[in-house]
C-alpha cells in the first residue's frame, strides 16, 4: 500500500487539507476467488465500501507488476488470466482536512490509539514545514475478503473460542455449521475491531499528517 507514492514514513500536508492518493495490490488463493468485499477506511471517520452485497460482488485480483517490471498477470493460471487479474494497483483518492487541536491526543508514538483509530488524533508536538507546531494524524487501512471467507489482517485464535485450523489468518466462520464457538467472525470491520496488529485490516505503514489552516 502507498499513500502519495510513499510506502511508509510521514505523508505531510499543510494549510488545513491534503489530497491522499492510495494505491494497493492484493491477490487471493486461486481456489478462493473472487474477492467479495473491499473496504478502504481513510482513518478520519470516512470510508469507501464495495457496492451491493458480498454474494453479488466479484472483483479480480490486483497483482501489479513483478520485480522485473513485467505484468504479474502472466496467464500462468486462471488467477493470473485477463478475466481474473489486473496488473494495475487499486487506486483511490481522498481529501483529508484538519480542523485544529480538537481531536484526541495521539499516543506516545504519535499515532492514533483506541477509538481515535477511526477518527484521527492530534499530535501537539509535530513540527510542520514552515515552523508551525501541531497537526492532525490519520492512519488509513484496507480490508479485502475472498470467496471462502478469508480476509486481510492477523487474527490469532483467541482463548474465547475453539482453536481453528486457520491459525493466525482472519476468517469469517459465521456460516459454519456445528459448534457455535467455531462460528466466530474474525473479519468483522466494526470500530471496535481496529487496534493493530490483531485484526482484519492492513494498515498504511506510515502516517498521514495534515497541518491546520
Amino acid at each position: 500500500m502507498t499513500m502519495n507514492g510513499q510506502s511508509g514514513g510521514d505523508v505531510v500536508g499543510v494549510g488545513g487539507l491534503m489530497t491522499g492518493d492510495m494505491k494497493f495490490v492484493y491477490r487471493t488463493d486461486p481456489d478462493q476467488m473472487p474477492v467479495r468485499r473491499l473496504i478502504v477506511q481513510w482513518g478520519d471517520g470516512l470510508a469507501e465500501y464495495s457496492p451491493g452485497t458480498e454474494a453479488g460482488n466479484s472483483f479480480a485480483n490486483r497483482r501489479g507488476l513483478k520485480e522485473d517490471g513485467n505484468s504479474a498477470c502472466d496467464e500462468s493460471s486462471f488467477s493470473t488470466s485477463p478475466n481474473a487479474c489486473v496488473d494495475r494497483p487499486f487506486a483511490m483518492s481522498h481529501t483529508y482536512t484538519c480542523p485544529g487541536p480538537g481531536f484526541p491526543a495521539c499516543g506516545p508514538d504519535g499515532r492514533p490509539q483506541g477509538a481515535a483509530l477511526a477518527t484521527g488524533c492530534w499530535d501537539a508536538n509535530f513540527a510542520l514545514p514552515g515552523g508551525r507546531i501541531g497537526a492532525c494524524v490519520y492512519l488509513p487501512r484496507i480490508h479485502v475478503k475472498d470467496n471462502w471467507g478469508f480476509c486481510t489482517g492477523r487474527c490469532p485464535n483467541a482463548t474465547s473460542y475453539i482453536t481453528r485450523a486457520d491459525g493466525e489468518k482472519c476468517f469469517d466462520g459465521s456460516a459454519l455449521e456445528g459448534n457455535a464457538a467455531m462460528r466466530t467472525n474474525e473479519c468483522a470491520t466494526s470500530v471496535n475491531n481496529l487496534t493493530p496488529p490483531d485484526n482484519a485490516w492492513t494498515y498504511f505503514q506510515g502516517r498521514v499528517i495534515v497541518g491546520p489552516p
